[in-house]
């Protein structure tokens, strides 16, 4: 049995570090960071100061591993935030999960993080600024779920990546309450913050948990805006193609010429016979009245 606790000082310089419990020095604990974190790029997946649960199976060995990160503490940071706290467990050459789900059901159900912060003491004047117990987060100590009496592993073994929230939680440390873990090597759980679905899907996760994860509410409302946006995009490409349509059959209409206007051609009246004989007798008339009395001529 291996154990790691990650945590930090109170100080600017003692900052988070990884460190683990060496087994031949009763309860001196040694810097070191789990090495299946690195080898299964777990860093990728989780994020070092939220909740997260990791478990794992070794390849080509029976160990298991169990990663719980993110777990509050009542201390402070130089910042004035909470330092978190964060441990893992390795179970050599076992394949006996009981404590492992154990454990991880504890964590789910929110109910491992003062346990930890207890067996945790700050330690001021001290290189790392945090001392630990380690017998206080021991397996055998810290085991007080009820399993099932179940002694095959679950066959289940299609991958399952849901939306994280409380449902979620409970749904899956009801499954690890009555199921051991199916025989498959590499990453089996995964509860993260925000890790994209398809991330944990290349990861080859059994189980994941994440916020980025959409549930069957959000995925419905999705489809429906989507599906509302299409046809609303159909509807205007539909119109402007009718509009267009309508305007090519539409016939073209020349511009008109002003046209000058013409003269009108007047019609020449002949006089009557009648009419040219008073004309004249009219004209002779007037012209007797126009004739200047010259005085008779008196002849010698």
């Amino acid at each position: 049995m291996k154990i790691y606790v990650r945590t930090r000082g109170p100080y600017q310089e003692q900052g988070y570090f990884w460190r683990e419990k060496d087994q031949a020095q009763g309860d001196f604990w040694r810097e070191k960071e789990p090495m299946f974190i690195n080898d299964y790029k777990i860093h990728d997946l989780i994020e070092p100061e939220e909740f997260c649960l990791v478990i794992c199976r070794e390849h080509d060995t029976s160990n298991l591993l169990l990663l719980i990160t993110g777990l509050e503490s009542k201390r402070e940071s130089p910042r004035g935030d909470k330092i978190s706290n964060s441990v893992a467990w390795v179970w050599e050459n076992n394949d006996n999960d009981n404590e492992l789900r154990n454990l991880a059901v504890q964590a789910l159900e929110d109910k491992l993080a003062e346990t930890i912060d207890k067996a945790i003491t700050e330690e001021k004047n001290g290189e790392y600024g945090f001392t630990i117990n380690g017998d206080k987060i021991k397996p055998d100590e810290l085991t007080d779920v009820e399993l099932a009496i179940e002694n095959e592993p679950n066959e289940c073994i299609k991958s399952n990546i849901e939306h994280k929230n409380d449902e979620s939680k409970k749904k899956l440390a009801e499954e690890l309450k009555q199921r051991k873990l199916p025989k498959k090597d590499g990453l089996l759980v995964v509860v993260t913050g925000f890790t994209p679905a398809k991330k944990l899907k290349e990861a080859g996760v059994w189980r994941g948990l994440s916020k980025l994860v959409e549930t069957d509410e959000e995925y419905q409302l999705q489809r429906e805006i989507g599906i509302k946006f299409f046809l609303g995009s159909l509807a205007i490409i539909l119109i402007v193609a009718l509009l267009v349509i309508m305007l090519h059959k539409q016939p073209t209409t020349k511009p008109q010429t002003p046209q000058t206007p013409q003269p009108t051609p007047q019609t020449i009246i002949q006089p009557t016979q009648e009419q040219v004989y008073r004309n004249l007798i009219f004209q002779k008339n007037a012209a007797l009245r126009i004739q200047p009395n010259h005085p008779p001529e008196i002849n010698p």
